[in-house]
């Protein structure tokens, strides 16, 4: 059974993440993030797949760590992913929920 979003909940998510410079700004979650991979068992990983990657502001920060790997990012905004293609040229984006494969 696929999930749809509401368009609302799409429209408010875009207008956050469309508005914020989340690139020369990371938020704390992010750097979180990427030292607890860097720390793991997993140092070098060969990919990497962010679920709900909005406008794909943590691939655009793990790329510099994990040079070497492969990203793929999933968002239910096509504005977003478009921003996060443009952004991330190297990487692949799709348009969908991790909830359509259930």
């Amino acid at each position: 059974m696929k999930k749809t979003f509401p368009v609302a909940e799409i429209l408010a998510d875009e207008k956050i993440y469309l508005n914020e410079d989340r690139i020369s700004n990371p938020p704390e979650v992010f750097k979180l993030i990427c030292d607890l991979m860097a720390k793991s068992a997993v140092s070098d990983p060969a990919s990497i797949l962010d679920v709900g990657c909005a406008a794909g502001e943590q691939i655009y920060h793990l790329q510099k760590q994990f040079p070497n790997a492969t990203f793929r990012g999933l968002g239910v905004s096509v504005s977003l992913i478009d921003q996060a293609c443009e952004r991330n040229p190297k990487s692949q984006f799709f348009v969908g929920s991790a909830l359509d494969a259930s």
